[in-house]
């Protein structure tokens, strides 16, 4: 399949585009992966660089999953991210752009957008989208670039079968909004409010929105099975748990709010 079979540069096409981000946004037809596309070609792109898809035929989520990306159904967006910042940061991109997501959807729909740690957005039960954080780091250990992705259920009944009862989409609830537009106000949010993720005043809005806090939960910590109260959010994103051996904090890894293995 030829990548891309159809490109427009988006920030010369419409009013649309014309937002306040620096870059472009670029739609493909489709493309394999909008984070792939991106992640080979960051050495030569400026800041700001964005890329949209309507089909994504080898989507990625975080560890190794597959991100499903029906044609037409969702939001799948990846933008590329080019400042000093220190690596410290990079940990905090994913829940900086949580949140950023979550306010640009409810600007546009009557819906209320809950996080679920540390990289899922929800709409009541189920997941609406997943976001993925790939950087690369100067000799120095500052944050060379990074590259955000982020996929959003926006036509209900497109997602496979298997998938039915733990994803959803905008659309199960309420009419759906532009791909485009809703890549416009993401966009436009995250490059105008860096502020709150380098002051990490961001991390309030954060933990407003958990659905795992005051929660048991089941997580894997160094390839251990453990369970526990969500307890808080930490300064550096990290998912503190009360277990029965103390306290407990995650840095990575998957938790479940089922009681059985994640």
């Amino acid at each position: 399949m030829q990548e891309g079979r159809k490109e427009r540069a988006g920030a010369a096409e419409s009013d649309l585009f014309r937002a306040d981000f620096p870059g472009e946004l670029r739609i493909f037809d489709d493309l394999p992966s909008t984070n792939t596309y991106l992640c080979e070609r960051a050495d030569g792109l400026p800041e700001g660089t964005a890329v949209m898809a309507r089909r994504q035929t080898a989507g990625r989520g975080r560890r190794g999953h597959d991100f499903a990306s029906p044609d037409g159904a969702g939001l799948y967006l990846s933008f590329l991210l080019r400042r000093p910042f220190p690596g410290s940061l990079l940990p905090l991109l994913t829940p900086y752009a949580a949140v950023i997501t979550a306010e640009a959807i409810e600007e546009l729909c009557p819906v209320k957008i809950g996080i679920k740690w540390v990289n899922d957005l929800f709409l009541g039960e189920r997941k609406i989208c997943g976001i993925l954080t790939e950087g690369a780091f100067n000799p120095d250990g500052g944050l060379a670039h990074a590259v955000i992705g982020i996929g959003v259920n926006l036509k209900a009944g497109a997602l496979p079968p298997e998938l039915a009862g733990i994803a959803g989409a905008i659309g199960d609830v309420t009419p759906p909004p532009a791909p485009e537009r809703l890549a416009v106000g993401i966009l436009t949010r995250f490059f105008r409010n860096t502020d709150r993720l380098e002051d990490r005043s961001f991390l309030r809005e954060y933990r407003r929105r958990s659905i795992l806090l005051g929660r048991e939960v089941f997580a894997v910590k160094d390839g251990k099975k453990i369970r526990g109260s969500a307890t808080g959010i930490d300064e550096d994103g990290g998912l503190c748990l009360l277990t029965q051996e103390g306290s407990v904090t995650l840095r990575t890894g998957e938790v479940s709010v089922r009681l059985a293995d994640p």
